[in-house]
Parts: structure tokens; sequence; C-alpha cells
């Protein structure tokens, strides 16, 4: 039996011995009790949240350039640094050729350990704030 059903059949017995004073006491606990339960409730749901988030936390492993979720030997990724380091966010990355890879979320771009820059043209390194190649 619940809080709420005790303080209920307490009113009761108020009403039954006639004590007026006890009776609105008990009836003004009501409220009160139930927004302990709720709050209750809403606690151990950011409980919930916060251990989850733990425990993924610790299966988050970097390996440079980028976030993997590791879980015994198998890995799942990889995730972008920028979310997962600002708000913590696990977004995949969209592989793009050659080893480039960006994330849809925050439009970021990354070069993976296998990025090999291209022989013709311009090195996309030597770009100035002028949009001009050196």
């Amino acid at each position: 039996m619940g809080i709420v059903d005790q303080v209920k059949e307490l009113v009761v017995l108020a009403q039954k011995v006639q004590n007026i004073e006890l009776y609105e006491k008990l009836v003004s606990l009501q409220p009160e009790i139930v927004a302990l339960q709720e709050e209750n409730r809403e606690l151990r749901a950011r409980l919930h949240q916060l251990t989850e988030q733990l425990n993924l936390q610790a299966k988050v492993v970097w390996e440079k350039p980028f976030y993997y979720v590791k879980e015994t030997e198998a890995k799942d990724g990889p995730f972008c640094q920028k979310c997962y380091d600002s708000d913590h966010k696990l977004i995949h990355l969209q592989d793009q050729d050659n080893d480039i890879w960006n994330c849809f979320n925050c439009k970021s771009y990354f070069y993976g350990p296998r990025y090999v820059p291209p022989r013709d043209g311009p090195d996309p390194w030597d770009y100035d704030p002028l949009h001009r190649y050196r």
C-alpha cells in the first residue's frame, strides 16, 4: 500500500471520529505527497539517463582523428569529434572518397589516416583566406 492510499485511509478515519483539524491537515498533505512522488519519478528517470550516459562514455574511445564505441572486440564508428566534444552526441561520420569523412550534423570534414593528398593541382592545405592558392 502506497503512502497516498495510507493518507486516504487516515482521512476517512478522521472523518469518522469527526476531528476536523486532523482531517484538514491530512487533506492538505495529499498534494504535497503527490508532488514528492512526481519529483521522485523525475529524479529516478534522470538518474537512469545519467547512468546510461556514464555507461556509454566508458565505451567511447579516441583513435585519432575519430571517436569509436568499443564493446569487447567490435567497435562502432567512426563518430564526429566536434559533435561528441561539444554536445556529447555520437554522430556517425560519412565516408567520402580518399578517406575523407564528413559529419552531416555539424558539416565538419576529417581526414583519416589513409588520406592521400591529390598529386594534380594545388595542395588543398595551401588555400588562403582570400580564396586563392599560393
